[in-house]
């Protein structure tokens, strides 16, 4: 049996999200970055119109992704930030909970494509399709990452994303990404650049933000690597998006573990993107 999930209004779960932070940041970045013109759609198993005391200590909040991904879903189980601390009994009722919130998503019309879905869950979403996706860390930027001046390396300076760093953003980019969907991030991209190069506004290094806060590229090139140039783009990028930085890095990818390793970050749970 499936349960209503009630559409919410950003303002009401934002403060039930931010307690259990970070391990609700997917969930949180997405409802608190999205756009006030535009907002995205949000659910909860507990109506809006329930008293902040009277919200009950398990519940889920899921919300979709503002286009171009609108399709992906980021989902919340409030235990996720107590794993250590739950009873067999507990971790039963939360499955519950979530393979209920999940059947009610379909029986409202959502096509439900969960990212960045705690692992945990899949076994509670027994008979459910796993999408052709592999297992992702997420990774976390170490407290304080947007504070203080930022060290710049090898006489960069950094831009925002322009029009003419897209055939290098897709080209690169280990996830396939279109020409359109780079263009719908540039504002959310930190780029920089050499000034005293025979190309002084070719960009050499980029970190990019995506619609849950993520960083979802970063890329240095070849010829400027062990630099300096990625951990620029990031602090950059953090300090323009604000909140806790984190990422998704496929699991066993050790190039791309090993960097953010030497950045600070650490892999604190594994994640999986399944179609439901």
């Amino acid at each position: 049996m499936s349960i209503f999930l009630h559409p919410s209004p950003h303002e009401t779960v934002l403060p039930h999200l931010t307690p259990h932070l970070p391990r609700s940041l997917p969930v949180w970045g997405s409802i608190s970055h999205s756009s006030p013109s535009s907002p995205i759609p949000c659910w909860a198993s507990f109506p809006p119109s329930t008293p902040p005391n009277k919200v009950p200590s398990l519940f889920t909040v899921t919300t979709s992704l503002q286009p171009p991904h609108s399709h992906q879903l980021r989902f919340f189980c409030s235990v996720e930030s107590r794993l250590e601390d739950l009873t067999p009994a507990e971790m039963d009722a939360a499955k519950a909970l979530v393979k209920k919130s999940v059947e009610g998503l379909k029986e409202q019309g959502v096509e439900v494509f969960i990212g960045g879905l705690w692992e945990g869950w899949r076994e509670g979403l027994g008979g459910w399709r796993e999408g052709g996706w592999h297992p992702y860390g997420v990774w976390l930027a170490p407290e304080g990452t947007v504070m203080g001046e930022l060290e710049v390396a090898e006489g960069a300076v950094i831009r925002n994303g322009e029009p003419g760093d897209i055939d290098a953003m897709t080209s690169t980019s280990e996830i396939k990404r279109t020409r359109e969907y780079i263009q719908s991030r540039l504002s959310t991209a930190s780029v920089a650049t050499i000034p005293t190069s025979p190309n002084p506004n070719l960009a050499v290094s980029w970190a990019l933000t995506v619609p849950d806060t993520s960083i979802g590229t970063l890329y240095t090139s070849p010829h400027h690597r062990k630099k300096g140039l990625a951990k620029l783009v990031v602090q950059h990028r953090l300090r323009e998006a604000g909140g806790r930085g984190f990422c998704y890095v496929k699991t066993g990818n050790e190039g791309s573990e090993g960097l953010w390793k030497s950045l600070g970050w650490t892999r604190e749970w594994i994640t999986v993107w399944v179609n439901c």
